[in-house]
Formats: C-alpha cells, sequence, structure tokens
C-alpha cells in the first residue's frame, strides 16, 4: 500500500451482508460487517444510473424515465411506458435531485461510515469494490459532509493482487 493511503475492499458476502476490509500502509487489517436491505444493490445501481446524468431532462433525452412506485421504491425504463400500473412518473428535477441526494446519503451511511475510523488519517482511498459495488461511484459518496473526492484522493483497483502488480511495474 502506498504511504500515506489505505485499501479498502469491499466484498458481498451474501445478499444481506458486506464486508470491509481495510488496510493501511503500516497498520493490520481492519473489518467491519455491513448489514444491508434486501434492495441494498437495488440501490447502487438505481444511485449509479442517477449519477450518469446531469438532470432529468438528460435523463428524458436519452429515452429513459424515472418512476415511483406503490412500495415506495424507484425504477428506470427505457421509454415511457410505466414498469407497473401503480408507477409515478418523476418529472420534477427537485424531486429527482433529492432522491440522488438521499441515495448518496443511504449509500454513504452504509459503505464509508463504518470504515471512517479505519482510514480517517489517510489521504488517499483505493477502492476495490466486489459484485455489484464495482458500479457504485464511491468518490461521489458523502464524507464529513461533503463529497469524498473532495476529502481524499480516490481510485480503484480490482484487487489487493492487480495493486501489488501495478506497484511492481
Amino acid at each position: 500500500i502506498p504511504k500515506d493511503a489505505c485499501l479498502v475492499n469491499f466484498m458481498k458476502v451474501s445478499d444481506d451482508t458486506l464486508l470491509a476490509l481495510c488496510l493501511g500502509n503500516d497498520t493490520d487489517v481492519q473489518a467491519a460487517n455491513i448489514p444491508v436491505s434486501k434492495d441494498f444493490f437495488d440501490k447502487c445501481q438505481l444511485y449509479h444510473e442517477l449519477n450518469a446524468y446531469a438532470d432529468i431532462n438528460a435523463l428524458h433525452s436519452d429515452g429513459k424515465y424515472l418512476w415511483q412506485l406503490a412500495d415506495g421504491t424507484y425504477k428506470i425504463s427505457l421509454g415511457r411506458t410505466p414498469p407497473d400500473d401503480s408507477a409515478t412518473a418523476i418529472n420534477n428535477s427537485e424531486k429527482w435531485l433529492a432522491l440522488r441526494k438521499n441515495l448518496a446519503e443511504e449509500l454513504s451511511r452504509k459503505l464509508i461510515q463504518p470504515v471512517e475510523q479505519f482510514v480517517s488519517a489517510s489521504a488517499h482511498w483505493i477502492i476495490s469494490p466486489d459484485a455489484e459495488l464495482n458500479i457504485v461511484p464511491f468518490e461521489t459518496l458523502l464524507y464529513r459532509g461533503k463529497m469524498l473526492i473532495e476529502s481524499v484522493d480516490v481510485s480503484y483497483v480490482p484487487s489487493l493482487a492487480v495493486l501489488n502488480l501495478m506497484k511492481k511495474r
């Protein structure tokens, strides 16, 4: 691990549990079990998709539409056809931004807060996400009241083994 950096490896243990392993240059491995809800990975996918667009109009210009379902969940569909009869279209930029902000806060509570105590002294976080977490833009999650990228350098690596190979080259 480079000086002033830490590796944060997120692994999917089961559909309802993540394991975060944190390793610094001069620290032992620290671990945090992270319980997640049944729909956590759906929220990761939705957050990824929402972050791909500047606003609701950009989403629409790509032929995609955001819907709120009767159970309170959200879904993006291709085309204007609702995913089910209970779906309500979200066409308001304020609601779209509020959803993106709420998802960032929720994902931050699940992914960033459990590892903060292990990595707070590091200026560079090397994130190694597993499975469905590969699509999460960690740099946009919240850390100390602002986006992670505003506080620390963020980079990604598929594994510690790949990081080691990169260091050797």
